[in-house]
């Protein structure tokens, strides 16, 4: 069975594992900690079976949300756990009055860029050679927001 959990700092520690497993420059569990110490951050995580396999953090501030990230371990993806964040998340801020959420992936991610834009995420920019920590080459930044008023 699997399930929507709110994130605590003490969840820091699996979210780390969860993270290191499935990025090219993973955080730290003390990283994690930290972000989920902010009262403007929200974390959601999804378990199974009593383990964590993917997680989301937002920076809430000023009526907008910025993805910090999000991450599903390998062995769950393709299995929409990370649409099943998204979606957790977009409503979140929707309870909250957030009219916008911002958010930056690389561009060689395909599969989280076909979620974004299954979401209705429209692409604002590019940030060029971005990501660099953990890969051979820079990699650009695609940057992207969903207007929530668009959702009504």
């Amino acid at each position: 069975m699997s399930g929507i959990v709110v994130l605590r700092p003490d969840d820091a520690g699996e979210a780390a594992l969860v993270h290191a497993a499935s990025m090219h420059d993973p955080w730290s569990a003390a990283s994690i900690r930290q972000s989920l110490e902010n009262t403007n951050v929200l974390g959601l995580g999804i378990e199974v079976d009593g383990a964590l396999v993917g997680f989301g953090l937002l920076m809430l501030i000023a009526g907008e949300a910025e993805v910090l990230t999000l991450a599903v371990d390998p062995r769950f993806q393709r299995r929409g756990i990370a649409r099943r964040l998204l979606t957790s998340l977009i409503s979140r801020c929707t309870e909250r009055g957030i009219t916008r959420v911002l958010l930056e992936v690389a561009e060689d991610n395909n599969a989280a860029i076909a979620l974004y834009n299954k979401e209705k995420f429209t692409t604002d920019g590019v940030r060029s050679g971005y990501y660099t920590a953990g890969r051979s080459h820079p990699v650009d930044a695609i940057l992207m927001s969903l207007s929530l008023s668009l959702l009504s």
